[in-house]
């Protein structure tokens, strides 16, 4: 037991470790046992990401714009991770590996928006053990999910996509990475076949498009359920679906320091950076998000470069705009629906004194 108190929802277990809610719904904290005072100790998880529990956008409900948790899963396949779910209906993800002394937190923000918020509102959440192969197991997140779509609430029950580890994939396989919410297949019936049919469910969202694994752009669904597209993509096989933006954002740099102590709060330059991908293919960089650039994975040596992509594994160099600061962050985005992984970044740089 511990002296901190629990909010009353369940607690989870990941890695052979019980995680619960810290009374008042703020914290995350793990228990386990510490020998060296023969008794159970907790530790907390939220310690550098208490900011996780304050929503931005309800700055006067609940009190101050926090945000509790109010319910927790596990998930430990490839990867342990915990997800949780906010008192406004936010889904938020930490990935465990006590190991390593890894505690990474990040905000998943679904495609589509809710009536009165810009994200969709996750109502609950559940890992579900489910058969993916012969004698093959592994668990998945299930959501309920409402979004605002043509001017109603729509509740849809959704499941999150395993990790996908292939450097290739078979485009009418809908378990390929296509990262889109609410993805759909849809295979014209006829070669000379221009629209998709049967979209009602997304009427008037618009939705990014795969034409035989080749992303081709973003189409409004119309007022009949269809997206009508040009005719050179006509007898395709398609995936259409929600646009989501996942986006990193690094720490303060502290770079190039050749003088005593710390190079916090001095004017700094930040020259180029080195970004180990993984299974990657498109992403964009850069200060601010309104002025991103485009970092290139096509390879141009294949005989057809308008192929379906593979993806690309190993580092790319990114020469970064000239920009003198005191505090230097760099964003990393990736807003086409394909896998964008990121192992390492290195920056290079210049601090001044």
């Amino acid at each position: 037991t511990s002296s901190l108190g629990s909010d009353g929802g369940r607690a989870s277990r990941v890695d052979n470790f019980l995680t619960f809610v810290q009374k008042g719904g703020r914290k995350l904290q793990d228990l386990s046992f510490n020998f060296a005072q023969d008794e159970y100790k907790p530790d907390d998880l939220s310690f550098t990401s208490q900011h996780m529990t304050v929503d931005l956008e309800s700055l006067t409900f609940p009190a101050n714009g926090v945000d509790p948790i109010t319910e927790i899963w596990g998930q430990d396949d490839l990867d342990p991770l915990m997800w949780i779910r906010t008192a406004n209906g936010r889904l938020l993800c930490v990935l465990l590996n006590r190991q390593q002394q890894i505690v990474a937190w990040s905000r998943v923000i679904l495609g589509g928006r809710s009536e009165s918020r810009t994200y969709p509102i996750v109502k609950a959440i559940a890992s579900v053990e489910m058969a993916v192969g012969s004698g093959r197991f592994e668990n998945h997140l299930w959501m309920v999910v409402v979004r605002s779509i043509n001017g109603a609430n729509v509740v849809t029950l959704e499941r999150m996509d395993s990790f996908y580890e292939a450097s290739t994939f078979d485009y009418e396989t809908m378990s390929a990475p296509f990262c889109m919410d609410l993805k759909t297949g849809y295979s014209a019936p006829s070669d000379g076949e221009t629209t998709i049919t049967g979209a009602t469910h997304l009427i008037g969202e618009t939705v990014q498009v795969i034409s035989n694994g080749k992303y081709v752009g973003d189409y409004v669904v119309d007022s009949s359920g269809y997206i009508t597209l040009p005719a050179k993509y006509a007898g395709q096989f398609f995936v259409y679906g929600l646009k989501y933006t996942s986006k990193l954002k690094t720490m303060p740099l502290e770079i190039g320091q050749q003088i005593p102590g710390t190079s916090q709060h001095l004017i700094k330059r930040v020259e180029e950076a080195f970004i180990k991908f993984w299974n990657t293919y498109g992403a964009k960089y850069g200060y601010d998000e309104g002025d991103m650039i485009d970092l290139d994975f096509r390879d141009m040596n294949v005989a057809n470069i308008n192929a379906a992509p593979t993806f690309y594994t190993g580092i790319k160099r990114l020469a970064l705009p000239t920009s003198y600061e005191r505090e230097i962050q760099y964003i990393i985005m990736q807003d086409k629906p394909w896998p964008c992984n990121i192992l390492s970044i290195t920056s290079k740089g210049v601090t001044y004194d």
